[in-house]
């Protein structure tokens, strides 16, 4: 009888520290979610921001490798920019598919478009950023702007952006993209990925002038002149295999002017093929973007490990009123555990409808959330062993 009291009042204090912490959960998730909608309604403002003439002459440098499906439609999309007709730097790096015949048919038909052909890369540089250096030293614009050769730009993109970027005299701006097509890896696996990037990056530090952190997409970067020679242009980041956001954190440590927009309709890239895709990138980001800080790392994967574990006790208080273990305390812990849980799910689907994606893909957040805690995990493991990362071929350390 004393064993069985003992076994009670165990499970009800673990019970009551579980209520506890599905609590707390709850009141962080809140305070992040109106995080997320300040965010949301930043991109609105940029969205209505008319825009005027820009007086600076434009490159748009595009490095490729094995992009011959892609870079057609790239380009396309970048002709028919309204209001501004930019210079176009075609860099094929080392394709072995048919992207230098498609870059030639290009270059062909369009007199302002120049081509590029890497056939080796230089020991100490990664791929990417050879071609964008060598494409930046044939450009001739006043600003530059490198996107990728998967990525299609809305025909107000670049006049939008040029404005913004001239209104506010900034020195470097960056797109977060969106996608041309969505399903379960982008509406699931990837969202929530970006949210805990996000979560660990917030877009209000990255914005505001006094602070070191910072985030930027490849697929498109805008900066001038100036600034890219200021910073030693992507020879400055050769080795690096998030080269964006160490260039967007080079910026805002020299105290330059950056901001960063969230908007999906202006910049769109290819949707993931398949559920490794999604993840080697993601952990090729986690991996490269927070400089390979342990405690920063650490805390992704305590934000994960939180919300995981939430949904945890929902199934297991769920399963214990199922069962008949039905009490007060037991109610409780399922009330308060679906909260937490709902807040995980409901912003989801927010942001989903904001994106004109359907919205009951939120739903999946906790196997988004379970996909999330894995990346992170693999990451901080590969950075413990120093195992270093492979990434289109090659292993970076």
């Amino acid at each position: 009888m004393a064993l069985a009291s003992n076994i009670m009042i165990v499970h009800t204090w673990l019970v009551i520290a579980a209520v506890t912490f599905c609590f707390a959960v709850f009141l962080l998730l809140i305070r992040m979610n109106m995080q997320l909608l300040k965010t949301l309604r930043s991109r609105s403002s940029f969205a209505s921001f008319v825009s005027v003439k820009a007086s600076r002459s434009v490159s748009v440098i595009i490095p490729a490798k094995d992009e011959a499906a892609t870079i057609e439609k790239a380009v396309q999309s970048i002709r028919q920019s309204r209001g501004v007709k930019p210079e176009i730097i075609l860099v094929n790096d080392r394709s072995v598919d048919d992207t230098f015949k498609r870059m030639y048919k290009i270059a062909f038909n369009n007199p302002r478009a120049r081509i590029v052909n890497i056939a080796e890369k230089p020991p100490g540089w990664t791929g990417k950023t050879y071609a964008m250096w060598r494409g930046a030293a044939l450009a001739e614009g006043a600003i530059l702007v490198f996107t990728d050769a998967d990525v299609v730009w809305a025909e107000d993109t670049l006049f939008r952006t040029l404005s913004f970027f001239e209104h506010h005299v900034l020195d470097v701006l960056s797109i977060l993209p969106g996608f041309t097509e969505r399903g379960f890896l982008e509406n699931c696996a990837h969202l929530h990925l970006a949210l805990g990037f996000a979560h660990l990056n917030s877009l209000d530090e990255v914005n505001y002038h006094g602070t070191r952190a910072g985030v930027a997409s490849g697929c498109f970067i805008m900066l001038t002149r100036e600034a890219y020679n200021s910073l030693g242009g992507w020879s400055a980041f050769r080795r690096e295999i998030s080269e964006d956001v160490a260039l967007s954190r080079a910026v805002k440590r020299r105290g330059m002017n950056y901001h960063l927009i969230q908007d999906s309709r202006l910049v769109q890239t290819r949707p993931f093929r398949t559920l490794a895709e999604v993840t080697g990138f993601w952990t090729r980001t986690f991996y490269g973007a927070p400089e390979r800080r342990i405690p920063t790392l650490v805390k992704g994967l305590f934000t994960y490990a939180t919300l995981v574990t939430v949904s945890i006790i929902l199934l297991s208080a769920t399963g214990a009123i199922i069962t008949g273990a039905v009490n007060t305390l037991m109610v409780l812990l399922f009330t308060v555990a679906f909260l937490a849980n709902a807040a995980c799910v409901l912003p989801s689907c927010v942001l989903l409808a904001h994106e004109k994606s359907d919205w009951l893909w939120g739903l999946s957040a906790p196997i988004g959330v379970l996909i999330g805690f894995y990346v992170t995990i693999r990451t901080l493991l590969i950075v413990l062993t120093r195992g270093g990362i492979r990434w289109r071929g090659s292993l970076y350390k």
